[in-house]
């Protein structure tokens, strides 16, 4: 809804929003739009990644390109490799892991948004998010509706532009990033970041973090908070190599 609100209040454009299967669906969009190529974010959740292998396979067959970008972790980490020649810690871990990152290099610096956004030659039809079912609440015995999601949704303002601020307002002087090394293990301590949803589902972009994190003193503020991405760049990585870890131990003796 608030990616959907933007885009109208920014591009004058809207999501169409379509009730069935995910290939199909993309199908039959492009045809009505008239693409000739589908852009997403690469998927790396063993689930999401086998419907982007679907997808991609389906569109080929229809003429059609899928486009996978990198964009939801800082380092591409299909490109990590971790080189146990020399010792820098047991495989699996943070140390060998973030040396392998920092082989590659900086990441890219965030684009700027893009002035405009080409619309579709041809009106995509969609109907309307509530239609999606995406949130059925339970209803009591009494028939009144059981609003869980009320209490989240009062603490967190669910959209890009709180994302930056919550983000920026945890890095600015006298701010969360400054304390974070003393008070990161208080979950009510201003030490805080309050960002994981935001990185979740791709409000804030880690490149924008590293870049303005770095701007701030980064490593020498707090190395700690430093190496937070690099850790959540390991994580996607163990699950790339070891999709079944979900359910299996990476260490079959384990089992």
């Amino acid at each position: 809804a608030s990616l959907d609100r933007d885009l109208r209040e920014r591009y004058d454009v809207s999501i169409a929003f379509r009730v069935g299967g995910t290939v199909a669906s993309l199908l039959q969009a492009a045809a009505e739009c008239g693409a000739d190529e589908v852009v997403t974010c690469r998927a790396f959740e063993p689930a999401a990644a086998a419907l982007e292998r679907e997808a991609a396979v389906a569109l080929s067959a229809a003429g059609l390109r899928l486009v996978c970008v990198q964009s939801l972790l800082l380092t591409d980490i299909e490109k990590v490799r971790v080189d146990m020649g020399s010792w820098k810690g047991h495989f699996g871990t943070l140390t060998p892991f973030h040396s392998a990152c920092m082989a590659q290099g900086e990441p890219p610096r965030p684009v700027p948004e893009p002035p405009r956004l080409t619309r579709a030659s041809r009106p995509l039809h969609g109907v309307p998010l509530e239609e999606l079912g995406l949130a059925k609440l339970p209803v009591r015995a009494d028939g009144s509706v059981l609003d869980w999601g009320a209490r989240i949704l009062a603490g967190w303002e669910i959209s890009e532009a709180a994302a930056l601020a919550t983000w920026r307002r945890f890095l600015a002087p006298g701010g969360g990033f400054a304390q974070y090394e003393k008070a990161r293990n208080l979950a009510n301590a201003s030490g805080v970041a309050r960002i994981s949803p935001y990185l979740r589902f791709g409000m804030l972009s880690p490149r924008t973090m590293y870049w303005e994190m770095k701007a701030a003193g980064g490593r020498h503020v707090s190395i700690t908070f430093w190496r937070r991405l690099v850790w959540r760049d390991l994580a996607y990585w163990q699950l790339l190599h070891f999709p079944l870890m979900q359910d299996r131990p990476i260490r079959a003796h384990y089992a």
